[in-house]
């Protein structure tokens, strides 16, 4: 099923990530505050790279550096304007900055042992103090269950300092800074970012020991099922659902839909389960993962085994089909129409809502015509297409959709969902200055702004929905 952007398309366990892979200039001095993580009840401040960032008053004593808090950035060559890649290690006390070193990156960014000469770097030495490490070493090893770094710095005020820092492995964060720059930036969206353990980077230098336990997780009613196989450049399919107690999500990349795939055809970026809804378990590169589908008359059957990043083994049994309906709601809406802000995509953007119902549907739309689920990008997403229910506050998810559009943008569509109700929508559009592309001939230009996207014609601006801003 083709995006919001018609490029970026995948969804991930509880929210769907649409849009374009943008390029934003940037480099290895450009920095950002510190954020605040929290993640499995643990809360720790992040940093953005040392480079620039405000120094804190963390000192040396007798030579030696004073941290207990260690963290990575990853900086690819984008950012650091050279022919490789950078990792910086930063270095803290409490949450003062102590030190930073860069060094060039491994060809693994996911591995951190090594021995490094240094590239560049600073230590603090007193408050508002710091001096340029102009040569030296940090050598990073890992002995169960911390990472130890042991550096040696010759600096510019004619100093050597060292520093011995073990630090739980557990708790060592490394960050893609890219992705991180785009998140903070308010990017984040366009790249399928929606937090900072979207960019976080799996370190393989600890051993992984599975802990021989399976987790079966059968998903009794209808999931939704994403088929994008026939794609010629991105082939994949992904099939999601929820049992009592998680919701997993199982994606494959692969040109067929049945059939048996393994470790490598997994799409482990968005493979995964979770009971709560924000702590994910992702699947691991694991030998033995395996996924099964079969087809028994109209129904798609899904049975998945993968190992978690949690040691479990997690068996996943799916099923997709279009229900009976059992009930039929009837919902008429009124609502704006945009076919300008994507027209270079394909795309109609349609918004309504009342007090009961909510629909935001992105229509590959060539005029009047009949549409099916195949035409609309985004299906069940917050960031793309979904029908909603604003007494709950919950996407309706759909499984079914058979759309009747009119040439002036009125719309009848039966949309069935995965609870077996039927919802016939009867969509009447409104006249807003954005939508009336008839009254001028004035092309509408599309800026970012704080993140958001901010529609500019004829000298007024509107958000996405077509509503005047100013």
């Amino acid at each position: 099923m083709r995006s919001r952007y018609g490029i970026e398309r995948k969804c991930r366990p509880a929210v769907c990530h649409t849009g374009s892979k943008k390029e934003h200039g940037g480099g290895v001095n450009r920095t950002l505050p510190a954020v605040e993580y929290t993640d499995f009840n643990h809360s720790r401040l992040v940093a953005a790279p040392a480079t620039g960032i405000k120094k804190a008053p963390a000192a040396v004593s007798n030579g030696k550096i004073v941290a207990d808090y260690a963290q990575a950035m990853f900086l690819s060559t984008s950012f650091t304007g050279s022919s490789y890649a950078m990792y910086e290690f930063d270095f803290f006390s409490g949450e003062d900055l102590a030190a930073y070193v860069a060094v060039k990156a491994n060809s693994d960014s996911s591995k951190l042992v090594g021995n490094y000469s240094l590239l560049k770097g600073k230590v603090v030495v007193a408050a508002g103090d710091t001096t340029d490490i102009t040569s030296g070493s940090i050598a990073v090893t890992y002995v169960a269950p911390n990472y130890h770094f042991a550096l040696n710095a010759v600096c510019a005020n004619g100093q050597t300092y060292t520093m011995d820092l073990d630090y739980a492995a557990a708790d060592l964060y490394a960050i893609n800074y890219m992705l991180y720059y785009y998140y903070q930036s308010g990017y984040g969206s366009l790249f399928g970012i929606s937090s900072l353990l979207d960019c976080l980077i799996e370190l393989n230098d600890v051993p992984f020991v599975p802990t021989g336990k399976t987790i079966d997780i059968v998903v009794p009613g209808v999931s939704i099922l994403t088929d994008n196989t026939a794609d010629t450049e991105d082939a994949w399919f992904q099939i999601t659902g929820s049992s009592t107690a998680y919701y997993a999500s199982v994606c494959v990349n692969a040109s067929h839909l049945l059939g048996t795939f393994g470790k490598a055809d997994i799409d482990y970026t968005y493979t995964a389960v979770t009971s709560d809804g924000e702590t994910y378990i992702y699947a691991k590169e694991y030998d033995s993962n395996t996924v099964n589908v079969s087809k028994s008359a109209d129904t798609t059957i899904v049975d998945a085994s993968v190992m978690g990043k949690d040691g479990n083994i997690y068996h996943i049994v799916m099923k997709y089909y279009i229900p009976t309906p059992t009930q039929t709601i009837d919902v008429a809406l009124n609502g704006t129409v945009d076919a300008e802000t994507y027209a270079d995509y394909g795309l109609t953007v349609f918004e309504a809502s009342d007090k009961n119902y909510a629909i935001s549907l992105l229509l590959y739309s060539n005029g009047a015509g009949t549409y099916t689920m195949d035409d609309i990008s985004g299906m069940n997403s917050t960031q793309g297409s979904y029908l909603g229910d604003m007494q709950t506050q919950y996407i309706i998810d759909i499984v079914s959709a058979n759309i009747v559009l009119a040439a002036d943008n009125s719309f009848t569509a039966q949309f069935i969902s995965t609870d077996a109700r039927q919802f016939n929508i009867t969509f009447t559009p409104q006249t807003t200055a954005l939508s009336n592309t008839k009254a001028d001939g004035a092309k509408a230009q599309k800026v970012l702004r704080n993140g958001q996207l901010v529609i500019i014609k004829n000298g007024a601006e509107y958000n996405a929905l077509g509503t005047q801003l100013r």
